[in-house]
């Protein structure tokens, strides 16, 4: 071997030794803070979003027994008029109801409900409910926030593994790339001691040695590298002449670990950025398919199929317990749309299963309009029709196939001298409802009954056997109700038609109008994308009933059409022509209805001046009928212009109208202003009411307090002034308050 080459390598080993030496300086200094901080995510990346709250170490000891939420609250309603004539401005109520959401075992969700409302006029009467009963809505999204943090804590724990491997990677990242800028220092050192032997002989003229860098990274924090002399070494003829295989060698390979180690941390890094669309996906997916299917005999079956990677779901309960719920009391009743519904009975209901459920339902009822037709002339509840139904069926949520099967007694009103008090009915039913998807949907229901006597002097049915005898069109109900949408047109379609015939007999308070055929559409159209909607409908409905006033044709159409039109930065105008209604109690005999028309007119503004909101309302009502064809409680013709600003916890509002009648003519001014903070909330106005000749002054008061774990109480009072059916403007003063208690505690085991 040559003086020289032994010279070169020994230049190399000493070269090699003290790029070692600082390279074990530098890796020194790189402690862990500095590691921790070069692979820490930026600010918001993954954060929070993984992050589960532990609960303390006494919770985790004690486990609930019971967690109970709800509300307990009062409310007194009352509102006097001058009028005996006018029902619906005199009315008084007390309220009293209570609702119990407990939780057994931190999984297992049942509701306790009650309610008392005792009101006057007659026609609300009194109620009073007890309901008792699995909640399977919220059990179902209790048990989807289960799966949701299931589904959470795994995508957590791969996180936080992917992390690991993350900063290990870094870690080795660093540390090669630290020695290989260490050996590219040590190749320099031997060509330049080899340009100082080799230069007499000019082997290194004009030999230009590139220094390109490493491709650059995307790795969060991560410094840039700028290793020199890559190409040049490797391309270099001197190395292969000095004649050292190892440094030829390990200069070939480091490159090639440092590409691969640069493609396993981006590999890493693409992992973690995709483990939040993936929890995302997983959660969107799970919902979905839980949405979708409402039986919790499908969820019992198939809760460890929903999602295969969460691990414990918990259990459903026993079938009786999360089937089964009671209603007991006077309540109102919705059975099915031809038999039994909209009625109040004094009695009780079980509905028993899920999927294939039976429902019965039995007791004493009443119409809501028991005095006009002498339903209930009696008070003693042995005197009162009687009711049982029972209704059997399949439902899975979107599907339903049911048979239902109805039998009481109703005062018998045929005016037989010597017949009975009570005569029988029952019937039978079918119903199907069906959906195709979520934009389609169909309901249908067929019935038939025992006939009921047209004349006075035809008996009435014997017995059941009439229910299965004596078939025609005029025993039978039908009912067919169609629900279409079409996003892609932005259109919404509906179409339902209900028909009674003359002697078809139910417990459904609407039938008590007896109409025969009713049909009604309704459409609904969204223009510009979205910026002008279009509703419309008719409704077709005949009947015959001696509680209308005669000035009602038998035959009648109805039809309405109403038109939302919302512009950026402008005002928003609404158009509608609809039908209304009101109901009269006149001298204490009969009750009458009478229809009219509205045109309704609004241009509303939402807009800020400097800082301040505003908002600027203008409305304008037009009734069709007359006084002397209707005897609505309301103005003919109704103008008003509304004014409201909001500054901190103030608000301010001025509003003027004017109601016009044949007779009459009433102006009103009203400002009023409010406070309102997390604690307390307070509100005053002040009227001013002119008819001709004469002014009035009203008012309005409001405040509500709340008192912590006390509870809620809010007082109202208002006087103003309304139109009875003799187009007189008259007084009217209502007052209302309320209380409500919020219930929230534990039961430890």
């Amino acid at each position: 071997m040559s003086v020289s080459t032994r010279l070169t390598a020994l230049a190399l080993a000493c070269c090699v030794h003290f790029a070692n030496a600082q390279q074990a300086v530098v890796e020194d200094t790189v402690d862990n803070p500095f590691f921790l901080r070069m692979c820490k995510l930026p600010p918001g990346y993954m954060r929070g979003t993984f992050e589960i709250s532990s609960a303390s170490s006494v919770n985790k000891e004690r486990k609930k027994l019971l967690d109970v939420t709800g509300e307990l609250g009062y409310q007194y309603f009352n509102r006097d008029g001058a009028s005996n004539e006018v029902m619906l401005i005199q009315s008084t109520s007390q309220q009293i109801w209570g609702r119990l959401q407990i939780v057994y075992k931190e999984t297992y969700p049942y509701t306790v409900q009650f309610r008392y409302n005792h009101t006057t006029p007659f026609q609300l009467d009194n109620q009073y409910e007890l309901g008792l009963g699995f909640d399977r809505e919220q059990f179902r999204r209790m048990m989807y926030e289960k799966m949701q943090q299931k589904v959470h804590t795994d995508i957590k724990k791969r996180y936080e593994d992917l992390r690991q491997q993350y900063v290990n990677a870094f870690k080795q990242y660093q540390q090669m790339r630290q020695r290989i800028s260490g050996l590219s220092q040590a190749q320099r050192a031997v060509e330049e001691k080899i340009r100082q032997r080799t230069k007499a002989e000019g082997v290194l003229a004009g030999l230009d040695i590139k220094k390109p860098s490493l491709p650059q990274n995307n790795l969060p924090a991560m410094p840039s590298l700028d290793v020199q002399g890559w190409s040049g070494m490797l391309q270099d003829t001197l190395v292969q002449k000095a004649g050292i295989p190892a440094l030829r060698e390990q200069l070939l390979r480091d490159p090639l670990q440092l590409d691969s180690m640069r493609q396993v941390v981006a590999g890493l890094e693409k992992k973690i950025n995709s483990l939040k669309a993936e929890q995302s996906r997983r959660i969107d997916s799970l919902g979905r398919e839980m949405a979708s299917r409402k039986s919790m005999d499908w969820l019992r079956k198939n809760k460890k199929n929903i999602d295969r990677d969460s691990a414990d779901i918990p259990d459903v309960p026993a079938p009786f317990w999360t089937r089964a719920s009671i209603r007991l009391g006077k309540y109102l009743v919705q059975m099915s749309e031809l038999t039994v519904s909209n009625i109040f009975l004094h009695g009780a209901g079980i509905r028993y299963g899920d999927r294939y459920f039976v429902e019965v339902t039995g007791g004493a009822y009443d119409f809501a309009f028991n005095r006009l037709f002498s339903f209930r002339p009696d008070t003693q509840l042995r005197n009162r029709p009687y009711l049982l139904a029972m209704r059997v069926g399949r439902d899975d949520g979107a599907n339903m196939d049911a048979v239902s099967f109805y039998y009481g007694t109703r005062r018998n009103l045929t005016g037989l001298v010597n017949g009975p008090a009570f005569k029988t009915i029952a019937g039978v039913s079918v119903e199907k409802r069906m959906e195709w998807s979520p934009n389609l949907r169909l309901a249908l229901e067929v019935a038939k009954s025992t006939p009921r006597a047209l004349l006075v002097a035809e008996e009435d049915n014997k017995g059941l056997k009439d229910l299965f005898t004596r078939f025609s069109g005029k025993t039978l109900g039908a009912y067919g109700n169609l629900q279409a949408s079409f996003p892609e047109q932005r259109l919404d379609v509906e179409a339902s038609y209900r028909y009674w015939g003359v002697q078809f007999e139910s417990f459904n308070a609407a039938q008590q109008f007896n109409p025969q055929n009713v049909a009604q559409l309704r459409l609904g159209k969204a223009f510009w994308n979205r910026r002008l909607q279009v509703n419309s409908g008719l409704k077709y409905t005949n009947f015959k009933t001696a509680g209308i006033a005669s000035n009602l044709k038998s035959n009648t159409l109805f039809a309405s059409l109403s038109t939302v039109l919302r512009l950026r930065k402008l005002p928003v105008i609404s158009l509608g022509y609809y039908p209304g209604s009101q109901l009269y109690w006149l001298e204490d005999k009969r009750l009458y209805e009478y229809h009219y028309y509205i045109l309704n007119a609004t241009v509303s503004h939402y807009f800020t001046a400097g800082t301040t909101p505003m908002q600027l309302t203008a409305s304008y009502n037009r009734f069709s009928n007359r006084y002397t064809d209707s005897v609505v409680t309301a103005a003919q013709s109704f103008y008003s212009l509304f004014y409201t600003t909001w500054k901190g916890r103030f608000s301010f509002s001025v509003n003027a109208s004017r109601q016009e009648t044949l007779v009459k003519r009433l102006l009103t001014l009203e400002g009023g202003s409010s406070y309102a903070t997390r604690w307390f909330r307070l509100s005053a106005a002040a009227k001013w009411n002119q008819v001709p000749g004469v002014v009035r002054w009203g008012y309005s008061f409001s405040a509500g307090l709340l008192l912590g774990k006390l509870g809620t109480i809010s007082i109202l009072t208002d006087r103003s002034f309304l139109p009875d059916r003799t187009g007189q403007f008259i007084p009217v003063r209502m007052g209302q308050i309320q209380y409500t208690k919020p219930l929230n505690f534990s039961v430890w085991r």
